[in-house]
C-alpha cells in the first residue's frame, strides 16, 4: 500500500489535523489534535477502510506540563489502553502503571543523585 498524507498546521506550528490517502487518492485515515494554547489534548484517529472506526486519544498533563494520564478509547467509549504516570518534586517520573496491547504493566522508577556517583 502506497500512500500520501496532507498534514495540516495552526499559526503556532502545532499539528492540527492529519490526512492519509491510498494509491488511488482515496481517504484511508482522518486525525484530528486538541489542545490548550501548547499542550495536546486529545487525538482523534479516524480509520476510513474499517468503517469510519474512531478512535481517541486523550491526554492529561499536571501543573509542570509533565503528561500524567493517557486514555485510548474505542467508539463506543471502551477504555482501549491507558498510562498513569507519577513524578516527583524535581519533575522525575517515579511511577508507570498502564494496559498497552493487552498486557497490565507498573513501574517503579529510582534516580541515584549526582553526589552520590
Amino acid at each position: 500500500l502506497v500512500a500520501t498524507s496532507k498534514t495540516v498546521y495552526n499559526n503556532l506550528g502545532l499539528k492540527v489535523s492529519k490526512q492519509a490517502y491510498d494509491d488511488k487518492q482515496q481517504l484511508i485515515l482522518e486525525e484530528t489534535y486538541e489542545y490548550t494554547p501548547d499542550l495536546l489534548l486529545a487525538k482523534t484517529t479516524q480509520y476510513k477502510e474499517q468503517d469510519n472506526v474512531a478512535y481517541t486519544i486523550s491526554y492529561e498533563y499536571d501543573e509542570n506540563n509533565n503528561l500524567v494520564k493517557e486514555e485510548t478509547r474505542s467508539p463506543e467509549g471502551f477504555i482501549i489502553s491507558f498510562l498513569l504516570q507519577k513524578f516527583n518534586q524535581q519533575n522525575l517520573m517515579i511511577e508507570e502503571v498502564g494496559r498497552k496491547e493487552g498486557y497490565d504493566f507498573h513501574y517503579k522508577h529510582t534516580y541515584e543523585s549526582l553526589s552520590e556517583l
